[in-house]
């Protein structure tokens, strides 16, 4: 309804007349019953929202119950009347009531344009200067007016930790600001999450489960309580902190992170491995974080100084001996054949190690008689120069020892020299920096942890983390027999394993629909659900990925996905993309149009855009992407299988990143595809990297089966002796005298037999007794009492005491359901695919 606005003369004489009544209660009451107290809520300062309005205590003084109705107006000082409601009548028993907006029902209500934000119960009007008033009308009277000015309040700031900051200390001091303007009676509420790998700050605010949470905070200081959970070193946190006034938010801060140290903690237990260049018959040894150290092999003659566990295969120990010219690797698997060679060299291999795509690697050295060299070992068996060491980078020095970060950086250490560094080494620029000196200690075989920490060993009885961020380190093993502790690795995690924190910028594909990757065979692209197994795909499927927040640049722009049959040529997917935003304009609800992602085509390609930081810029309002998924945006590709009409089969599908201007940019140039290996309960989602046959022309490819061909089903008329009840009416006639059984014969089948069926016969309203099977596969050879061939054909022969129970004579319907396993992903079958049948019939006795 538009408000019609009065002249100015008579808005005055309409408030005069309003201000008498509410200012005048007793007047009010001669002229219209009771007289009732009304109190109005005060709201919070600067703000004025609809429960504000309705937000009253009612006094009834006269014993008895009233019929009375609410009727709310708010004035602004320029504008005049903006809002008008009134209630449907309700009881008012004697004594004092509180009433609220969810107390009463709206029965009409205007408001001036520009104010329709008022009438939701989160919105607030726009700054102004407001009078507003709650009249009680009906069997009572009365009233009461109020004021308020609502203009924007600044909410509180954060002071420390400052952020991007690394914290002093694992107990950290929260400090902020208090809103402005100061308020009597403002409490605080403090919210901390972890920000996981490849997250921003405000992603992990909107979406991460608190790790430490604490509302009435009275003060703008706390100190975070020592019996609290503790913090993670060398992960990130992001905090907030909300004014709370009587319930009500009043103002939230900007977001912030902080890093936590690494502590050093002496003696802290971690599992490792490690070998003894000493020993005269070489051997790698295993200290558990708990337990007593075991030795893993032994060999039956040489020294061992360097060696790694297979990332492909953790019963893989690759390992050599400095003062040979071999590769070695030996299966720890039962029942394995001895080591052998692996690859010979032309000069002493010193140390071996693999990069973050399982690529190996080893080195030649001399330690101070001449630069040495870190050669690729590919794949043909054949070995190329990755890096020169000169001695002239390490300060004289380098017995070959060597490693990779989770980046694939190149990290060199002197070795086993007293006065000893690591240096991180740049490819591309062919610059060494040291990033870290020990002057009266050795630096010989190490490794990057999970956790970031470099471990090495030092040529003596002992074994250090390093925090290379910090410069600290922490000795982790020590064992006074050792002579030469050369080298110390890790056993490859499982599936299962975050991906280290040191792959920051990366690409994720996710999985179809509601199926993550891990929940789809990679041999035979099938996928499981509920009590189905081995269940294809098909149908309209949406496809998801994800990326992290440093994405999209401009070298990391566009995402591509294919598909092809098994042999067949690659075929971009072609459908359309869009995500949502929010579009703001003050005084309106917001709106949400859409961005479209792709495809677009860019050098031939159909490309999509990764979603960028910031949505389009509209003149006069506010956009920014929605903070939540609650508008569904989570594809970031569809394949509508069935309307393209893919024949049924296995079929790869690819995913892939280009540049800004459609060049295709590699796994491990600039960024890594991870793949998801599980998901916790508080959607915590586990990485891993990609094996090495995922990977396709730089892309990730991944099988899915699809079969979107329908099931059939079939019931045949049952027989007696040879006679079907194949009448008009039904009837299988028999002779009581004839102990012919009765044949039933059904057929449920899909033609990949990718379903499973159901069966009964009813008599009247109750089941036959062993009739009935549920859930059986179509290509089974029997199923309950019904024999099968194998391809969805099944019969038995029933007594007939069987089916007719009590009876002489009775009729039955048979019911077959065959049910498909194709799904989209999301847990549940495509019912489209679904088949039935029903059958009707009677027995009775050979008429005369």
């Amino acid at each position: 309804m538009r408000l019609r606005y009065h002249s100015a003369s008579r808005l005055a004489a309409l408030y005069s007349l309003v201000l008498i009544l509410v200012l005048f209660p007793s007047v009010a009451a001669r002229a219209a019953g009771e007289t009732v107290g009304v109190d109005l809520h005060e709201p919070p300062p600067g703000r004025l929202h609809i429960t504000d309005l309705w937000w009253v205590d009612l006094t009834n003084p006269s014993g008895v119950t009233l019929s009375v109705y609410l009727e709310a107006n708010v004035h602004e000082a320029r504008r005049g009347e903006v809002y008008h409601g009134e209630t449907w009548p309700f009881k008012l028993p004697p004594g004092r009531k509180r009433v609220r907006l969810t107390d009463v029902r709206i029965r009409s209500q205007r408001h001036a344009r520009g104010y329709e934000v008022f009438v939701m119960r989160t919105g607030s009007v726009p700054p102004g200067e407001y009078t507003y008033w709650v009249l009680v009308k009906g069997d009572g009277t009365g009233g009461d007016t109020a004021k308020t000015t609502v203009s924007p309040t600044t909410p509180p700031r954060l002071v420390s930790p400052r952020d991007r900051s690394t914290l002093s200390g694992l107990v950290p001091r929260f400090q902020w600001t208090a809103p402005v303007p100061v308020v009597r009676g403002v409490t605080y509420g403090l919210r901390i999450v972890e920000v996981l790998p490849g997250q921003s700050k405000f992603e992990a605010m909107a979406t991460v489960r608190p790790w430490f949470e604490r509302t009435r905070i009275t003060g703008t200081t706390f100190s975070y309580p020592r019996s609290a959970r503790p913090f993670v070193p060398r992960k990130r946190y992001a905090w907030q902190v909300k004014a709370m006034l009587g319930g009500a938010v009043i103002g939230t801060s900007e977001i912030w992170e902080f890093l936590v140290p690494w502590v050093v903690r002496p003696g802290r237990a971690v599992d490792l491995y490690l070998c003894d260049g000493g020993e005269l018959t070489g051997a790698v040894y295993h200290r558990p974080a708990i337990g007593p150290e075991t030795k893993v092999y032994q060999r039956p003659s040489g020294r061992l100084y360097s060696f790694l566990f297979a990332p492909w295969d953790a019963d893989k120990l690759y390992f050599v001996n400095a003062n040979e010219f071999k590769i070695y690797v030996k299966d720890l698997s039962p029942g394995a054949p001895p080591e052998s060679v692996v690859h010979s060299h032309s000069t002493y291999v010193r140390d071996i190690a693999v990069d973050p795509d399982g690529v190996m690697y080893f080195s030649e050295a001399t330690g101070a008689g001449g630069d040495g060299k870190v050669w690729r070992l590919n794949s043909d068996g054949s070995a190329s120069v990755l890096y020169e060491v000169l001695l002239s980078q390490v300060d004289g020095f380098w017995s070959g020892d060597f490693c990779f970060d989770a980046d694939g950086v190149l990290y060199l250490s002197t070795g086993n020299r007293v006065g000893a560094s690591v240096y991180r080494v740049d490819l591309g620029a062919g610059t060494v920096t040291t990033q870290y000196t020990d002057p009266s200690g050795s630096i010989t075989g190490m490794t990057f942890g999970q956790d970031g920490l470099l471990y090495y060993a030092d040529w003596r009885q002992r074994i250090y983390a390093l925090d290379l961020e910090t410069g600290t380190r922490n000795q982790v093993y020590y064992k006074a027999s050792r002579k030469w502790t050369s080298d110390v690795g890790f056993k490859p995690f499982d599936p299962g394993v975050t991906v280290p924190p040191g792959t920051l910028t990366w690409v994720m594909p996710w999985g179809v629909g509601g199926t993550m990757l891990p929940r789809i065979d990679s041999a035979t692209g099938l996928t499981s659900y509920g009590d189905v197994d081995s269940a294809p795909f098909g149908g309209r499927l949406g496809f998801r990925s994800g990326a992290s927040s440093a994405i999209p640049t401009t070298d990391l722009y566009y995402y591509r996905w294919e598909y092809r049959p098994g042999g067949g040529a690659w075929t971009d997917f072609d459908e359309e993309v869009r995500v949502h935003y929010v579009k703001e304009v003050l005084g309106f609800l917001p709106s949400f149009p859409t961005m479209k992602l792709g495809p677009f085509d860019v050098s031939g390609k159909k490309l999509f855009m990764f979603r960028p930081h910031n949505p389009p810029v509209i003149s006069g309002a506010t956009t920014y992407w929605p903070t939540s998924g609650f508008l569904g945006d989570i594809y970031s590709g569809f394949l509508n299988t069935a309307g393209k009409h893919l024949a049924p089969g296995q079929y790869e599908i690819r995913l892939s990143v280009y540049d800004s201007t459609g060049n295709k940019k590699n796994h491990g140039t600039g960024f890594r595809f991870v793949v998801p290996v599980s998901e916790a309960p508080d959607g915590e989602i586990t990485t891993r990297l990609p094996h090495a046959m995922e990977l396709d022309a730089g892309g990730f490819k991944f099988l899915l089966h699809i079969d979107n061909r329908p099931c059939s089903a079939y019931i045949d008329a049952p027989t007696v002796a040879g006679e079907a009840a194949n009448d008009t009416c039904g009837f299988l006639r028999y002779d009581p005298a004839d102990t012919a059984p009765v044949h039933v014969e059904f057929h449920a089948s899909q033609p990949g037999s990718f379903a499973r069926f159901r069966f009964r016969i009813v008599r009247g309203i109750m089941t036959c007794d062993s009739s009935y099977v549920l859930n059986q596969y179509v290509f089974a050879d029997s199923a309950g009492v019904y024999d099968g061939d194998l391809a969805g054909n099944f019969e038995h022969d029933f007594l007939r005491s069987t089916l007719l129970g009590p009876c002489t004579e009775a009729a039955f319907s048979e019911n077959l359901y065959v049910y498909a396993k194709a799904t989209r992903g999301w847990g549940h079958r495509i019912s489209a695919y679904d088949a039935s049948f029903v059958r009707a019939f009677a027995l009775s006795e050979t008429e005369e």
